[in-house]
């Protein structure tokens, strides 16, 4: 049997878990504490794709790493592979006035969705099956690009096993 993960069903599974957790009715929503509500939650990289001043504040996902590969025993004497991924999540606040607070806050609203959830996404939909995600770093721009738009970049851990297909 051949392993492989599905990159792109992977990185909607969870742009689709954080869209739908930017509502009112979510476990922890998206926008708690936010003047404005997180308007966009897409897949891309905004230095190639830049948005519009209507779109933000917004929250960008991009795949950006794939580590070691290690066998796990599984039941039966099976051996399953569990594999390290890297996403990088941009979150932008485009309201100077309030930019620096409110983008802390989306941070910390981000890394609560991610670790509230691990079951993101199943076997079924990506052949890769999450055991965590962790937000491990953050870096902050708050005024270095723009005077306006003030961006943190997070960069999350994930660990899964395959599927065989």
């Amino acid at each position: 049997m051949v392993q492989i993960i599905d990159y792109n069903l992977l990185l909607d599974n969870i742009t689709n878990y954080l869209t739908v957790s930017n509502t009112t009715t979510a476990a922890y929503d998206l926008s708690t504490g936010l003047d404005t509500r997180v308007r966009n939650v897409i897949r891309g990289d905004l230095t190639i794709i830049p948005q519009f001043k209507p779109k933000y504040p917004l929250i960008s996902l991009i795949m950006s790493g794939k580590g070691f590969e290690s066998p796990a025993e599984v039941a039966g004497g099976r051996f399953n592979k569990i594999i390290n991924l890297s996403i990088d999540i941009t979150c932008v606040y485009d309201d100077y006035s309030e930019a620096e607070d409110s983008l802390w806050t989306m941070v910390r609203n981000v890394e609560a969705n991610l670790r509230y959830n691990n079951n993101i996404n199943d076997y079924q939909s990506s052949g890769f099956k999450i055991i965590y995600i962790l937000p491990s770093t953050v870096a902050f721009s708050t005024g270095k690009d723009s005077a306006y738009n003030k961006s943190a970049d997070i960069s999350v851990d994930i660990k899964g096993h395959l599927k065989d297909i």
